[in-house]
C-alpha cells in the first residue's frame, strides 16, 4: 500500500484527485482520518496522511497532531511545496494572523517535518519525493513517475 505524506497545504488533495483521474481509482474520504484509496475491485491501494494538523487558537497557530514515524512505512510518496506558498496557504486556510511568532513556529514545524521524512527515507523501501511545482510545471511526466 502506498502512503502519501505531506505537510498540510502542500497540494496533496489535488495530487490525489489527479491520480484518481489517471488511474480510475476512487477514494473514500473521511474527515480527520487517513484517506484510503481503493482500486476498481475495492482493494486498498493507498492512504493519505497529513502527519501534522493545525488550528487557529485565539490568534496563535497551534499544532494538534504530530505522530507519524517514518520507520513504520514501507512505500511513501512524499509531496512537498515551496515553504512560503505552503505557509501562506496554511495561514489563510486556518484564518490565523501572520505574526512574527506564528510564522517562526510554522516555519520551524515545516522544516522539522521535511527533515524527519527526508532523513527517515533510508528505512523506507520505496520512497519517492514529488514537488508541487513539478506537478504544476511538468504534470504528465511527473504523474507518469508516480504511477510507475
Amino acid at each position: 500500500m502506498v502512503n502519501l505524506i505531506s505537510f498540510p497545504r502542500s497540494g496533496c488533495h489535488w495530487l490525489m484527485r489527479v491520480i484518481e483521474l489517471c488511474t480510475d481509482r476512487p477514494r473514500i474520504s473521511r474527515q480527520g482520518k487517513p484517506l484510503p484509496w481503493y482500486d476498481s475491485e475495492g482493494s486498498p491501494w493507498g492512504v493519505h496522511h497529513h502527519d501534522y494538523e493545525f488550528v487557529n487558537d485565539s490568534g496563535r497557530i497551534k499544532l494538534l497532531e504530530d505522530g507519524l514515524d517514518p520507520k513504520n512505512f514501507h512505500s511513501v510518496i512524499y509531496l512537498y511545496r515551496d515553504p512560503i506558498d505552503t505557509l501562506y496557504s496554511l495561514f489563510e486556510f486556518i484564518d490565523c494572523p501572520k505574526t512574527e511568532e506564528n510564522i517562526a513556529m510554522a516555519s520551524e514545524l515545516y522544516y522539522r517535518h521535511k527533515h524527519k521524512w527526508l532523513n527517515g527515507a533510508d528505512n523506507i523501501r520505496n520512497f519517492l519525493t514529488v514537488s508541487y511545482e513539478d506537478l504544476v510545471n511538468n504534470g504528465c511526466p511527473t504523474i507518469e513517475v508516480i504511477l510507475d
